[in-house]
């Protein structure tokens, strides 16, 4: 019994544990679900490289332009400064400075050697004649460029550097007109108003009122012997257009006295033998006339434009800056009307006479610095020019600066009136001499001591017939010498 009775105690006991082992058994857990791979990100794309910078450039050195003028002072010089200084330009400018005397005799010379200067200033004359040396480029590509074509320009401004094919081969300095400056102030005090119409009689006629008065009609002598535009233009009048073709030349159809010509010194005569001029004419050089003028003891000069405020290479004796200027009592005119002659009085001498050739040496970079310094020379450089009384040839020009009376009748009579344009008697000369200088000289010889007889007193009026008949010989030989 107590055997029997631990055996079922035993089994009971066993049973409790299994019981108690199954109640506190836990139920065994599922593998636990892994979380989805979330898809690898991809590696951040790493911003594109921007192309390395290239180093700025440097800004180009200045560029340098060889200039050939009269001096270092003259008036293309003074422009260049004046464009620098307006636009902040660096290019620089190196002045061969080749003396107003030697300028054709060096610029000759550089033809030949074929070092000619970058640019300069010559007559076109001179210019038109050395064209086919190739020493300089036509200019019209550049005037297209720079200003559209030549129409930008007055006209007639390229009438003398222009080739027989049309190619241009300078740029233009001031456009002149050749007449006489007068004391506006000084002809009211007798009473007399310069007018369009105004001829040589009514200047003969207002003489004895300006010797009245102590006044000298004319303030020109002959101390210089070049100031004589007024005189030769006096031969435009009596048809040196056509006449000069006539008479000089190997085609000459008539004597030199055949043609009008001739009464342009008996016009001068007249004016002489009234009083125009001074007793001691022989003596007055062109310093002393502007003098006269501006202490207001002359009523009249001849004066081409460009000699009125005169080169700034000497800055004397010329009209600029005066009192008289600047109460405006100064003007200009082209001068009296000849009544006795058979040709269109309304006519003008108004050429360019000098320009600025451009060198075939010249360097890429100095090119494009004069053709940029002459985009400004034409345009905006006008009002710099004019306050040295230089036209620029632009068609149309008005001033965005004040001027004188002087001026603005300088700026209408050369590019903005109706009468028609001549060139100079020398010009036509020339021509009828076909650029062939050498024969010209007896005939220039002639004119001028003409001239000078005149001025002076030495030849009358009653003098000129055998003078012109001087002349006709003259004419005779030196064109025949020409037609050999």
């Amino acid at each position: 019994m107590k055997k029997a009775t631990r055996t079922l105690l035993a089994l009971v006991l066993a049973l409790m544990l299994v019981f108690a082992f199954a109640c506190t058994a836990k139920p065994a857990e599922e593998p636990a679900e892994e979380p989805a791979e979330e898809p690898a990100e991809e590696p951040a794309e790493e911003p594109a490289e921007e192309p390395a910078e290239e180093p700025a450039e440097e800004p180009a050195g200045p560029r340098n332009v060889i200039y050939q003028g009269k001096a270092e002072s003259d008036v293309f010089v003074l422009a260049w400064n004046e464009y620098c200084a307006k636009t902040g330009c660096k290019d620089t400018l190196e002045v061969w400075a080749a003396g107003t005397d030697k300028i054709g005799e060096t610029t000759t010379a550089q033809i030949q050697s074929k070092t000619l200067a970058d640019t300069g200033w010559w007559n076109l004359q001179h210019i038109l004649a050395n064209c086919e040396s190739g020493a300089y480029y036509a200019v019209n590509d550049f005037i297209d460029e720079l200003f559209g074509g030549p129409d930008y320009f007055a006209p007639d401004t390229f009438s003398l550097c222009t080739s027989s094919d049309g190619q241009i081969w300078a740029f233009p300095t001031e456009m002149q007109v050749q007449g006489f400056v007068y004391n506006s102030a000084l002809w009211e005090q007798i009473g007399v108003t310069i007018t369009e119409d105004f001829t040589l009689e009514d200047l003969i006629a207002a003489i004895p009122s300006f010797n009245e008065a102590g006044i000298q009609t004319i303030a020109n002598g002959w101390g210089s012997g070049w100031d004589t535009w007024g005189w030769y233009f006096w031969q435009n009048l009596y048809g040196a257009k056509d006449a000069c073709f006539e008479v000089y030349g190997s085609n000459a159809t008539k004597k030199y006295s055949e043609s009008e010509m001739g009464k342009a010194y008996e016009s001068l005569a007249k004016v002489a033998e009234a009083g125009g001029f001074s007793a001691d004419a022989t003596t007055i050089d062109f310093p002393s006339a502007c003098a006269l003028m501006n202490e207001s003891k002359a009523a009249l000069e001849t004066v081409s434009a460009d000699f009125i405020y005169g080169d700034p290479a000497s800055g004397s004796y010329y009209l600029c800056e005066t009192d008289n200027d600047k109460a405006g009592v100064y003007n200009y005119w082209l001068g009296p009307k000849m009544s006795d002659s058979s040709y269109d009085q309304n006519v003008a001498i108004r050429t360019v006479n000098n320009g600025y050739y451009i060198s075939i040496n010249i360097s890429d970079d100095a090119k494009a610095a004069l053709l940029d310094f002459f985009k400004w020379f034409y345009s905006d450089g006008n009002d710099f020019m004019i306050k040295s009384a230089m036209v620029q040839p632009v068609a149309g020009y008005v001033p965005a600066v004040e001027v004188s009376p002087l001026i603005q009748t300088l700026i209408d009579l050369t590019v903005n009136h109706s009468s028609s344009s001549q060139v100079t008697l020398s010009n036509y000369i020339n021509q009828a001499y076909d650029g062939d200088t050498i024969w010209q000289q007896d005939v220039y010889n002639w004119i001028t001591q003409t001239y000078e007889g005149i001025i002076c007193g030495t030849i009358k009026s009653a003098d000129l017939p055998a003078k012109l008949a001087e002349m006709d010989a003259i004419v005779e030989a030196t064109n025949a010498e020409h037609a050999g």
